[in-house]
Order: C-alpha cells, then structure tokens, then sequence
C-alpha cells in the first residue's frame, strides 16, 4: 500500500495501482540517459583527437591511436542507439500506464501548465527523444561514412541490404537518401557539441 496526504485525509492507493510500468519506464529512462551521456563523451574524446589542439593535449595522453579513435566512435554509436532503444521501450511503458494514452499523443495542445512538473517532464522526454533519434541519424548516416567499418552500423548495412534486393536498384536507393537528409541536417561541429551538452544536462 501507499499513501499520500491531502486536505481531506490520507488516500490509500493500492501498490498494484503503479504496477511494472512506472519501474520498467524509470530503469529504461536511466538506461537511455546514461547511454546518451557515454555516447555524448566518447565524441568529445573523438573530436579531440580530431582536432589536435591543447586541451586534446591536456585530457588525452595519446591523439595518435588509430584504435583509440575507432573505439570512440563505435562508443559514441553505439550509445546513441541505445539511448534511442531506451527511450522507446520506456515511453511506450510510460503510455500504457495511463488511462487514456491516445489523449496524452495530444500533449502540445493540451500541457501548457509549464508550471507544473508533469508538464515540464513531458516536454523533457518528447524533446530528448527527437534529439536522440537526429543524432543516431547524424552519426550512423553521411556521405562520409560510406565504406567505414564497425558492428555498430549495422542499420547501414541493412538498408544496404534491402538497396541491393529491391527490384528497382538504383545508386540512388534508401541508404543514398538517408546519407543526404543526415548531411543536410547535421550542424556544425561546435554548435554539435553545445547541443549535446545542454541535452545531457537536461537527462
């Protein structure tokens, strides 16, 4: 049982009332937050060893190391992916918890009490999980990532896949349309990195 206090006395609230999903979606959440963070800082790391400049010099003892800077990037990948995993899994938990979760599809008509945390928390989730999917986009996608190796691109390779058995195939296929949308989208290094900071102290 749990309790919770009012003017009119205590409500009583049976502990199934929170059932799993309130769990499922508060552990998914983490997890999502965490990967983005790992993500977030294994691009710093690679960017620095890209740039070749002081403070690469003072936070890395080698920018040098081919197999560093391949690690990074399989990191940084890899945990866009799971940040996006995350966040689906747990908001879909999220959503079958309510009582009306069609309704809450209709969030910015309807929650615009920005005083209130639901509110706030909402719009905080809604914004996190664009910003992850365009950066799993922008890091798994681009012209300059054709004929780049690594377990962690593996949603190329399959887009590839289904490219290449398709009775229309074309150069110009799934793959070549998603390169460009992620190259025409994707904004400069700098300005890159600030966002992601500011999403990752939002998480």
């Amino acid at each position: 049982m749990s309790v919770t206090g009012g003017a009119a006395g205590w409500l009583w609230l049976d502990s199934p009332h929170w059932a799993e999903f309130i769990a499922t979606y508060l552990f998914l959440g983490g997890v999502s937050g965490g990967a983005y963070l790992t993500s977030t800082w294994a691009s710093l790391m690679k960017h620095l060893m890209d740039e070749q400049n002081w403070l690469s010099r003072v936070l890395l003892a080698r920018s040098d190391d081919p197999e560093h800077r391949f690690s990074c990037s399989e990191t940084a990948r890899w945990g866009s992916l799971i940040a996006v995993l995350g966040i689906a899994v747990g908001g879909l938990a999220l959503l079958s918890h309510l009582g009306a979760p069609i309704r809450a599809l209709t969030f910015p008509v309807l929650f615009t009490n920005f005083g209130s945390w639901l509110v706030i928390g909402t719009w905080v989730i809604v914004l996190f999980s664009v910003w992850a999917v365009l950066e799993t986009l922008w890091l798994h996608f681009g012209a300059d990532l054709q004929g780049t190796s690594g377990l962690s691109l593996f949603p190329r390779k399959i887009l590839s896949w289904i490219d290449g058995v398709m009775p229309w195939r074309t150069d110009r296929g799934i793959t070549w349309l998603i390169d460009t949308i992620a190259d025409a989208t994707r904004p400069p290094s700098r300005l890159w990195g600030g966002l992601r900071s500011s999403a990752g102290c939002c998480r």
